[in-house]
């Protein structure tokens, strides 16, 4: 696990779904009411649509697929694009 520390007191530090939660919460759509320091990476996996969330939801997550980097073409001398 990481955490991240924002300020320079110990309670600006955060867990990586901490982190998720709080940046939520700051762009004023909050996906639980539950203080942001008590969820862990499961608790916010769980908060997919369908899913048994441990903790209340205002707004359950979707999932939108696995991200992948599809680097741009490669323009030869002759003009023709490879990958």
């Amino acid at each position: 696990m990481a955490s991240v520390q924002l300020g320079t007191s110990r309670s600006d530090q955060f867990f990586c779904s901490q982190f998720v939660m709080e940046a939520y919460n700051h762009a004023g759509l909050p996906i639980t009411s539950a203080d942001p320091r008590w969820v862990s990476p499961a608790d916010l996996l769980h908060m997919r649509e369908g899913d048994v969330p441990s903790l209340p939801v205002r707004q359950p997550l979707r999932y939108v697929g696995h991200l992948k980097y599809n680097p741009p073409p490669v323009i030869t001398a002759d003009g023709t694009a490879t990958r």
